[in-house]
């Protein structure tokens, strides 16, 4: 983890001295050095301390499980098996601490469970095997696997390490060796989560997981985007790219503090980790060991039973002890009073705190540096007024500022405490958590007011507020607060900060008269006070869920206050099953979600225009440059951007000029100006641009840089043997043989071989075997050199990133994640790698087609043949001077200079884009032998980029220059309306509600969509709602005859890049639009554009507009105005 600041000022009432800037009493002992690794035993019972005399293992009662690498796996797996077995509101609780060592289990972890390694580093446990929750609640889903933990470890799971959980969990300090899913192996659906100082080396996938908070960690990659996932300070997060992908991605945590942990030191000594606050981090804490806290022995704490009276706690806590408290439940006559500043609270395997006389759970007087950590407080019997309390609402009496003291320097921090009203026990709380002290960092709350569960009704579990702030810089890092009966959170600090919020309403308002807020309909879930100036939110989620039976509105998810202080960035309103409604997003901005609407996001608010000190983008960084340093290995370097606190994103283009986008992210959150980029092949060139992040937005794009790898192969001049991969012979091509593994499949599709030079006959790409297999190929010479072409043809993947796999050849690794789709262009395309191979010393050549990053491997055709050596082709010159003219509104010419290598044939590309790639994906015509081409299959107003390249048995030639054309409107501006059509909606303003079509499905967005592109757009519902599939619109009462203008209104709000819907559109019989695409049309997703068309009404006075699937996709309309011309 990097950071700005690692300080901590402690204030202890006897003679202190520093270390590092920490303040310590003189009467205790604390180590602050690393330690090395430590492998403890059982029997190892007699620890030594610090003068060297006998420690007795630490009495952590008997709920705390301790696991020792001379333990027998089955005796371990047994312990494990029975411990993940309590139900949902059980009364068991259970910790299981690992000492260093290696281990073989294959384990779930339960209900109330939390296990940890208790080496310094997460690699001192080793799990080979998996610890994991891969189970289903008793619905068959996940929204309920609740309360359990896991944390310090090293995981080596032989297949996807699953993590399917839902709230109330905890997922800290770990390593996952491999992929990662937040969910079951069935993908099961799943309701929240947390990550944090955690490296995932392979892909962590979200699947079902509705949202997420990611923070300080660093992963391969990430896939999957329901309603809300959130990263801040990863390395290796995914493209924002909000609301096309649900992402909420900031560089840095501007203020964080780990939790504290249990470990071994060198001695067998027990200690407690107590890591300091860092402040604009990223990435983890623990890649150089113990160097961002410090160490309290065992000594310094009173370890708790759940029968030890509270009185006995509080005089411990007074004597100036820390505080652990063991796995049970926890009947408190009073509350737990912490007075002195640098107090550690750590619970172990869920400790459950319920107050029976209407006090606190627990109290922390205004002071420095509290610790509270992995604790659960459920509401007792008697209303408490408040559950928690952080500080006093009388703190500030007395201070000579006027206020409450600072604790900037060393804050207050929760983290992993979870609250329950009912559920567990009966109970009530007027208010959950309150924050009276500033600078408190919140880490992993989640409060709930049960919906299930034991006393649970609106009159039964009464709650008010889950969570009230009154200190100022109060942060929140991942806050969950559900079902509260007003508002869930009411912040009254000032220059407070949320990242990741999740909050359902309350299930069970009996009527809306039960539950208003004043005039308003409801209570706000989050609620900023009107008096304050400055607070900031991001990645905020509000569901509702109303199961009474009785229609119930929400005005507002959020309310804040009109100020330019105050944003909102990326919020969403969600409608669940139920009834009922929620208005708007925050405040009165945002879309309503209710029965057929189930989302609606909301990209930024702000109240009140920024006019003084509004946030600056940074600035770009320069000089990238690319360098080769092998097949398989690209390193880039640039000059860092000037502005402060950046981190950097790397993207990867096959095109020069690409814009960069999240298909083209290689990799986030990079800390320093160099990057390695070892996942790229042989026989490609490669375009690189870098943008710098912070928290005030994304800077411009570097200069780009490119690198073109050198094809290992060659040119075959004869053939040794070709084998059609999970095909018969053909030819000269045998049926599949020498292989072991893997599964043979076939399409009967064709297959595109144009860009090919020596392609395999058809039936060759139309087979294939997929899965980790291997190819032994003997009877070669031994230790002869050969060329190996490998040939691939996508036929079930659709989008690049969907299928990602790795080749060795005689155990060198030769293609990295290799993506056929990417290098083809699209489907159904043939694409061949070639490679340079050297037989082994028995004649053999093995090939193993391993996972990559997604899916399996798949193989259509080995080709082993000899280098040619003398008179081979070479690849052709490129031809020049492109250059296009409009011949009408659907028709474009192009003329170009022939190849200076005789024998060739031309392929014609043509794209949307600029600086587009030629590959099957933008060929619009190959095979040709002239120097020019009409292209007839134009559209009007449409702009097209052309580049034409020549092909001969060598290869394909560089591209021509791009020329670029855009054709004339085939319409022209309306001067009065006749009719206009909602197509899929209902009327708005002049617009009527959706008429005279037959087919097609109507269907809705609440996302915003940008109208600003077009001159005279229709309102925004418009492009809200529309109608698809195959349809026609007739459309009576005009004059027959009479000439109209038809404006055709489009916006994109289903696909994410160009080329996936691509339609017809014919007006009385003739076709006026061909293989039309709405995205590259407009440029984007939510963005609207129009078609607009000259034409005759019929001698019935009806225009008949036809909507007909094309290449890709169904057809979509969203408005259709017709008018009479100026």
């Amino acid at each position: 983890m990097t950071h700005q600041c690692c300080k901590f000022m402690a204030r202890i009432h006897r003679p202190a001295f520093f270390v590092n800037g920490i303040s310590f009493g003189t009467g205790k002992r604390r180590s602050f050095s690393s330690a090395l690794l430590l492998g403890l035993t059982l029997s190892a019972l007699p620890l030594l301390t610090s003068r060297g005399s006998a420690q007795a293992t630490p009495n952590f009662g008997p709920n705390v499980s301790i696991i020792t690498p001379d333990m027998p796996s089955a005796t371990i797996q047994s312990k494990l098996d029975s411990l993940s077995q309590e139900a949902q509101f059980s009364t068991n609780r259970h910790a299981v601490l690992f000492m260093p060592g290696t281990y073989s289990v294959q384990a779930q972890v339960g209900y109330y469970e939390s296990v940890s390694g208790l080496g310094e580093s997460p690699n001192d446990v080793t799990i080979n095997g998996s610890i994991e929750q891969n189970e289903v609640d008793e619905f068959g889903a996940l929204t309920t696997i609740f309360w359990r933990s896991i944390e310090n470890m090293r995981e080596n799971s032989p297949t996807t390490l699953q993590w399917g959980v839902s709230q109330g969990i905890s997922f800290r300090r770990m390593q996952v060796n491999g992929a990662m899913e937040l969910t079951n192996a069935a993908c099961n659906f799943s309701s929240g989560g947390f990550i944090s100082d955690t490296v995932v080396t392979g892909n962590l996938n979200s699947c079902s997981q509705q949202q997420w908070y990611t923070r300080n960690s660093q992963i391969g990659s990430w896939s999957g985007s329901n309603w809300n996932m959130v990263f801040s300070g990863v390395e290796g997060a995914p493209f924002s790219n909000y609301p096309s992908n649900t992402f909420t991605v900031l560089p840095t945590t501007p203020v964080s503090r780990e939790k504290p942990f249990l470990y071994v030191d060198k001695r067998n000594r027990f200690n407690v980790f107590v890591p300091t606050l860092q402040e604009g981090s990223s990435g983890i804490t623990w890649s150089h060991g113990l160097d961002h806290g410090y160490s309290l022995p065992i000594d310094d704490f009173f370890i708790a039973q759940p029968s030890t009276p509270v009185t006995q706690i509080n005089r411990a806590l007074a004597e100036g002890k820390n505080l652990i408290l063991t796995p049970g439940i926890y009947p408190l006559q009073g509350s737990i009073n912490i007075t002195r500043p640098n107090t550690v609270v750590l619970g172990l395997g869920y400790p459950t705190l319920v107050p029976q006389t209407g006090t606190a759970a627990i109290t922390v007087a205004d002071v420095d540096g509290v610790r509270l950590a992995a604790l659960l407080i459920d509401a007792g019997p008697v209303n408490s007024p408040v559950l928690m309390q952080v500080g006093s609402s009388q703190s500030w009496f007395g201070n000579q500022n006027g206020g409450r003291p600072s604790h900037h320097l060393n804050p207050t921090s929760l983290n992993d405490v979870f609250f329950r009203i009912g559920g567990g026990t009966p109970g009530t709380a007027t208010t959950t958590l309150q924050i009276d002290s500033n600078d408190v960092i919140l880490d992993n709350i989640w409060a709930w007011r049960a919906d299930h569960g034991n006393g649970v009704g609106w009159t039964v579990n009464v709650a008010e507020h889950g969570v009230i702030v009154n200190g100022d810089n109060v942060t929140a890092l991942g806050l969950a607060v559900e079902h509260y009966e007003q508002a869930q959170v009411q912040w009254n600090g000032e220059r407070g900060e949320t990242i990741f919020y999740q909050s359902e309403l309350p299930y069970d308002p009996p009527s809306q008269s039960a539950w208003m807020d004043g005039s308003a309909n409801g209570y706000p879930s989050y609620v900023v006070a009107p008096q304050v100036k400055n607070h900031t939110a991001y990645g905020m989620g509000v569901y509702s869920f109303f199961n009474q039976g009785v229609d119930i509105v929400e005005d507002s998810g959020i309310s804040v206050p009109n100020t330019p202080g105050v944003t909102v960035t990326h919020a969403v309103s969600v409608f669940l099953p139920g009834s009922g409604s929620i208005t708007h997003v925050v405040d009165e901005a945002g879309g309503s979600v209710q029965s057929g609407t189930q989302t609606s996001f909301l990209p930024f608010y702000q109240g009140a225009p920024c006019t003084f000190g509004c946030p600056i983008a940074p600035a770009a960084p320069g000089d990238l440059k690319a360098a080769i340093v092998s097949s398989n290995q690209i390193d880039l370097s640039w000059r860092p951007s000037f502005s402060p606190g950046v981190r950097y994103s790397v993207f990867r283009g096959m095109s020069s000029g690409f814009a960069p986008s999240a298909s083209d992210l290689v990799y986030s959150g990079v800390i320093g100006t160099s990057y390695t980029d070892n996942a790229v092949n042989p026989g490609t060139t490669y375009y690189y641009v870098v943008e710098a992040t912070n928290d005030s937005g994304t800077s411009g794009a570097s200069n780009e840089a490119t690198a073109a790898i050198p094809s290992t192969g060659g040119v075959i001049s004869q053939d040794v043997i070709d084998i059609s991969a999970g095909g018969p012979a053909n030819g000269s091509w045998v049926a599949d043989e020498d292989f072991t593994g893997g599964t043979a499949t076939s399409t009967g599709a064709s297959v595109n071989t144009s860009l090919v030079a020596n392609p395999a006959p058809q039936s060759v790409y139309q087979h294939n075997r997929f899965g980790p297999m291997t190819y032994t190929i003997p009877g070669l010479t031994p230790n002869g050199k050969y060329v190996v072409d490998l040939h691939f043809a996508e036929t079930f993947w659709t989008a690049p990133g969907q299928r990602e796999f790795n080749v060795l050849i005689n155990g060198k690794e030769v293609l990295r994640n290799f993506d056929i789709i990417a290098y083809a262009g699209k489907i159904d395309t043939a694409v061949v790698q070639s490679l340079s191979a050297i037989a082994d010393s028995t004649g053999t050549i093995t090939i193993q087609f391993t996972v990559g990053a997604a899916d399996n491997p798949q193989i259509n055709g080995i080709e082993i043949g000899l280098l040619c050596k003398t008179n081979c082709p070479a690849a052709p010159a490129a031809p020049k001077k492109l250059t296009a003219t409009e011949a009408s509104t659907k028709q474009i010419n192009l003329t170009w200079s022939a190849s200076a290598t005789p024998g060739v044939t031309y392929s014609v590309f043509r794209s949307q884009e600029p600086g587009f790639a030629t590959t099957a994906a933008s060929e619009l015509a190959s095979g040709l032998t002239g120097t020019t081409y009409s292209d007839t299959s134009a559209n009007p107003a449409t702009t097209y980029y052309y580049a034409v390249a020549a092909l001969n048995q060598a290869g394909l030639s560089v591209a021509t220059n791009e020329a670029s054309i855009t054709t004339l409107t085939a319409g022209g501006a309306i001067a009065s309306d006749v009719l206009d059509i909602n197509a899929g909606g209902a009327a708005v303003g002049s617009w009527a509600a959706d008429e005279d079509f037959s087919g097609g499905t109507a269907t809705s967005t609440s996302a915003a969509v940008n109208t600003s592109k077009i001159p005279n757009p229709a309102p925004e519902a418009v492009y809200q709602t529309n109608r698809f599939g195959p349809m026609t619109y007739t459309i009576p009462g005009l004059t027959p005859g009479a000439s109209y203008i038809v404006d055709l209104h489009f916006a994109e709000t289903f696909w994410t890049a160009p080329g996936q819907r691509l339609f017809n559109v014919l007006i009385n019989g003739s076709q006026v639009l061909t293989n039309y695409d709405i995205f590259a049309s407009a440029g984007g997703e939510f963005i609207a554009t129009v078609q607009s068309f000259a034409v005759t009404a019929d001698n019935t006075g009806t225009l008949t507009i036809q909507f007909v699937v094309g290449a890709a996709d169904n057809p979509q309309i969203n408005g259709i105005e017709v008018g009479k011309a100026k």
